[in-house]
């Protein structure tokens, strides 16, 4: 079985959609057998809104890993930490929105449970993905990281011996 993001971040997405949906089915049991069914409902309402950010949060995080790949190493870290900031940003953008509507049509407490379906599901794909696909996994990376970098090496010795200029090993 050969290890791809793609068939990761499916996974993890679809961990989310069933994590959400307990989360939801507990929360229309919890608010909905005191007040009835419409209590529950922004909570329901809530736990989608963080289940469908949480879905972006991931092709994000696919289309991040998936550039990376092909980067230099401090190119690299540098795109990773800009795409974590850009999730963290939306995540906080979320929740602005959220508390400023909190009441009768959203529930922060949802939102706020909702949104740890996304660690939940990546620690719980981590425990259940097979010792074969890991290794796999950090072996695939490790040789698209190094051909990426023995390729940028050959191409900055090219570019020296085109200037002229001697390398340390043709002197």
């Amino acid at each position: 079985m050969e290890f791809s993001v793609e068939a990761v971040s499916k996974r993890m997405i679809l961990v989310i959609i069933f994590l959400s949906g307990l989360i939801a089915l507990g929360g229309l049991v919890f608010y909905g057998f005191p007040a009835g069914i419409s209590e529950g409902i922004p909570f329901v309402i809530s736990v989608a809104l963080a289940m469908a950010l949480n879905i972006v949060k991931v092709i994000l995080l696919r289309r991040a890993v998936n550039a990376a790949v092909d980067m230099e190493v401090l190119a690299a870290k540098r795109h990773m930490q800009a795409q974590a900031s850009l999730r963290m940003l939306l995540t906080l953008t979320v929740f602005v929105v959220v508390g400023l509507r909190h009441g009768r049509e959203l529930n922060l407490f949802g939102l706020s449970i909702g949104i740890f379906s996304f660690p939940i599901a990546a620690h719980l794909l981590r425990f259940f993905l097979r010792d074969q696909e890991h290794k796999e996994m950090h072996k695939e990376i490790s040789a698209k990281s190094t051909a990426s970098n023995a390729t940028s090496a050959i191409d900055k010795i090219n570019a020296l011996s085109a200037d002229g200029t001697e390398t340390e090993g043709n002197e």
